[in-house]
């Protein structure tokens, strides 16, 4: 019997403790009853605090939308303003427009006021000692913009008001064009910058157009070759190309056509105190040539510079030198190239 009654005493406080235990471990889950009594960014929902953030409409509650990735009031319109719509921030300090933002639209700055903001403009001059300065008319604030000036906005043309109180669309681009240019139009999406060379392929160069809306293509010909170091098309030195002049062991030649064929033909001799000179280069081809007294060297010819860092090449002219390249750290010139 009273093994019976030590055994009940022992199974009765093992049940106390496990009891006791599991009462610690329960962890208590935070409640509110407003939405005051959570953190930023967070709302009072079934008694819990929960966050406000959204990716969708559908993220969020009946009667809310998701706008600037956070769950907020349908006002009816489905967006918190109207692009183009303007107001004075929440301290009066400067002045908002509503923009395009990554998410919908948003409130952002747009112009900072030196005396205050009113009427959704800022505020022309000193305010009243008090603070407390009451605008009679929309005359007593400042500009919004320069009158009757012009801007690309968001894809559309549009022109300041004659009072300088707004902007004001005048033309919409749309997607087919966009809004470009100093004096404002709607024309072809720009592909590229103005003049911009690249090399197509190996024996083709593209140029963007000046209105850079459009690439154009030339090809090098028979024997030519794109060079990406300066987007020209280079020729062997003896590749004969009609009307083409060359420089050989200081002879002036050219290229002709006699019975169907493309062959060099002598020009002139140049003098021991004269040098073969290309007086013009069009893509990298020489299309004159003559015999120059004062000439240096000639040209497009290669050399390493004096303290072997670069490689210099004869100018076009014949009238000297110019680095073509740079040797790069631990590197010299040897035969004329960097090794």
């Amino acid at each position: 019997m009273r093994r019976f009654l030590l055994l009940c005493c022992l199974m009765a406080g093992f049940l106390l403790i496990q009891a006791c235990s599991d009462e610690e471990t329960i962890e208590e889950t935070p409640t509110c009853s407003s939405d005051d009594q959570c953190a930023k960014g967070m709302r009072c929902l079934n008694s819990e605090c929960v966050s406000l953030a959204c990716e969708a409409d559908e993220d969020c509650l009946n009667g809310e939308i998701c706008n600037n990735q956070q769950c907020q009031e349908d006002d009816g319109s489905g967006t918190l303003c109207a692009l183009g719509d303007r107001r004075c921030t929440t301290d009066g300090s400067a002045v908002e427009v509503c923009a395009q933002g990554s998410y919908g639209l948003i409130w952002q700055a747009a112009q900072m006021c030196n005396y205050g903001c009113a009427l959704a403009a800022c505020v022309e001059g000193n305010p009243t000692e008090d603070g407390d300065e009451e605008l009679e008319d929309e005359t007593d604030v400042e500009a919004f913009c320069e009158p009757n000036a012009v801007r690309c906005w968001w894809n559309n043309i549009e022109v300041c008001l004659d009072d300088g109180s707004d902007w004001s669309i005048t033309e919409e681009c749309g997607r087919e064009t966009q809004c470009q240019g100093e004096e404002p139009f709607c024309g072809p999406p720009q592909i590229c910058g103005a003049g911009m060379r690249l090399c197509a392929d190996e024996n083709t160069i593209q140029v963007c157009n000046e209105d850079g809306t459009e690439w154009e293509y030339s090809d090098c010909g028979a024997g030519g070759t794109c060079s990406e170091e300066d987007v020209q098309c280079h020729y062997p030195q003896d590749t004969c190309i009609l009307n083409r002049y060359q420089c050989l062991d200081n002879e002036v030649q050219k290229c002709i056509s006699q019975g169907g064929q493309l062959q060099w033909v002598h020009i002139e001799d140049c003098d021991p105190n004269g040098t073969c000179v290309c007086l013009n280069h069009v893509n990298n081809t020489c299309t004159l040539a003559s015999c120059q007294a004062s000439a240096v060297c000639s040209p497009l010819q290669r050399r390493c510079s004096e303290d072997g860092s670069a490689v210099e090449m004869c100018q076009y002219d014949g009238m000297g030198y110019v680095t073509l390249e740079n040797c790069a750290d631990g590197t010299t010139c040897v035969s004329n190239s960097c090794q």
